[in-house]
């Protein structure tokens, strides 16, 4: 039974890459150039969220995905620290004895290869001389570990309910999970408040949920071909590739692809069997 050429199946698989690693200033210390060009930033991640009409939680290489953090999944950066529920879902601070700035934070758990373009903070500020941050911070490395801020913005104003759209720059984060061996990183969020005096332990700020929009991707082409019948200038050679190097396909032997043979049903049944990883004990 003929379903399509080798190619023409190879080249819409696979989503998942592995590569690049973005950083950013740690810290408070924004300056007004920087506070300005985020927020210009922010007001284009809202205008293209609204300009593409997107459906979270769609499967695709165009389709966005949300991963929901709601407040219940934070914990506090200081074990000693008390927080309340507030209705409708938010969640606040009432004693505060130490970690300065004061923090709750959570795990952020996508697959390598996951490109991260921004994530959506809501919150409540009635408090007109107090804000809250909202960050995402990379943890590297483990002989040397350090930190990065990838992404990051405040609150303003005193307005009370509200939804702050954070940018993760024009060509967005790429998720690494592999810390040990390949520059990976742990990823978490951090939603910090700007300080423990007494004046920040009201209800006048507090936050329900982080939302992280990504897409999945393919992995860049190498530098040389894996197979002798697909060069690197050939149309499908980085999804070719990107089957080749998950083990996905194994080519028809004697190094080669044969990307314009048809497709069994019996290859057909093996590439999806390896790419969705498919098991069932007997």
């Amino acid at each position: 039974m003929r379903i399509h050429s080798k190619a023409v199946i190879a080249a819409g698989v696979l989503g998942f890459a592995l590569t690049g690693m973005a950083s950013g200033a740690d810290g408070w210390g924004d300056s007004a150039q920087d506070i300005d060009i985020q927020d210009a930033a922010n007001n284009l991640a809202v205008q293209e969220e609204q300009a593409l009409a997107i459906t979270p939680n769609a499967f695709g290489l165009t389709a966005f995905n949300k991963l929901q953090m709601h407040a219940s999944a934070f914990t506090t950066r200081c074990g000693d620290t008390n927080y309340r529920y507030w209705a409708n879902g938010y969640i606040y601070a009432t004693d505060i004895p130490c970690d300065n700035p004061f923090a709750f934070w959570a795990p952020v758990q996508l697959p390598a290869g996951a490109l991260l373009r921004w994530m959506d903070f809501f919150y409540y500020d009635s408090d007109a001389n107090k804000d809250l941050r909202v960050m995402l911070h990379a943890y590297k490395g483990w002989d040397t570990p350090s930190i990065s801020t990838v992404a990051t913005d405040t609150t303003s104003g005193s307005s009370g309910y509200g939804y702050l759209p954070v940018w993760l720059g024009a060509t967005g984060y790429t998720v690494n999970n592999d810390v040990r061996y390949n520059g990976g990183a742990q990823l978490a969020v951090i939603v910090a408040y700007p300080d423990t005096q007494a004046a920040t332990l009201t209800n006048k700020l507090r936050f329900k949920a982080v939302d992280i929009w990504w897409k999945r991707q393919i992995s860049p082409a190498p530098a040389t071909a894996t197979f002798s019948d697909v060069p690197t200038d050939y149309w499908a050679f980085e999804g070719i590739e990107a089957l080749a190097a998950s083990g996905i396909t194994t080519g028809c032997g004697g190094s080669n692809f044969c990307p314009d043979d048809n497709v069994t049903r019996a290859q057909m049944a093996t590439f999806l069997a390896r790419a969705l990883g498919l098991h069932w004990p007997n």
